[in-house]
């Protein structure tokens, strides 16, 4: 029974299949950019990653947005019916 190899500490691994095209192509951009193929390939679905998660979590608005977004900041806000409730039962908690 061969022993079990873990990962050094912090590092794991991610492995998956490419056609001979895709890794001819992944070759070539990384040795042009003079990393190794795991450097390049780190950096390049890190650096994608980061800008979806960002494009799915960050809203920029529009200038006339942003407008109405701060209007309604600077409004004085009335607490309504189900706030009301909520600090009552609060109060009565104790």
């Amino acid at each position: 029974m061969m022993p079990v190899r873990t990962p050094p500490k912090g590092k794991r691994r991610l492995s998956f299949r490419v056609n001979e095209e895709h890794k001819r192509l992944i070759v070539q951009a990384a040795r042009d950019s003079g990393l190794t193929i795991t450097d390049f390939a780190i950096s390049i679905l890190v650096g994608r990653s980061k800008e979806i998660i960002h494009e799915n979590t960050i809203r920029e608005l529009s200038s006339r947005d942003t407008e109405i977004f701060m209007r309604m900041l600077d409004r004085s806000a009335r607490p309504n019916a189900a706030l009301k409730k909520a600090v009552r039962r609060y109060q009565r908690r104790g």
